[in-house]
């Protein structure tokens, strides 16, 4: 876990909040059931003033120990859009692996186009 990390656990969701004097970055995991299977989810957010240092694939990494960690559930997921290059650099910095594009619900009731990125909790692949 990174340094100045917290968790607070909130079900289903567990957050991490990162920063040395402000919040800087938030993200979460959480349960869902993905093409018939039980799996983690993760979704983040860092301020404006914070991007471009590292600090999301960084907690990437840091959310995928706790994941690992929590268990029961093999994989990881990521969901970014396809269009949200940040993102998706952010995942395959972190060592997801990209499975391909899939219609993803987000918020709900909004379809957008997303790329499903996955990380092997196992093997960490």
């Amino acid at each position: 876990m990174l340094r100045g990390s917290t968790w607070t656990t909130a079900t289903p969701a567990r957050l991490a909040l990162y920063s040395t004097k402000a919040p800087s970055w938030a993200k979460a995991y959480w349960q869902r059931t993905w093409r018939g299977a039980e799996v983690w989810e993760t979704g983040w957010a860092v301020l404006p003033e914070f991007q471009g240092r590292g600090l999301a694939a960084r907690a990437a990494r840091a959310v995928t120990e706790a994941a690992r960690d929590a268990g029961p559930h093999r994989y990881l997921h990521a969901f970014p859009s396809i269009d949200h290059a940040a993102s998706n650099a952010v995942c395959r910095r972190a060592g997801f692996t990209l499975l391909g594009q899939a219609d993803f619900e987000y918020p709900k009731g909004h379809w957008i186009r997303s790329n499903d990125w996955r990380m092997d909790l196992r093997r960490g692949d």
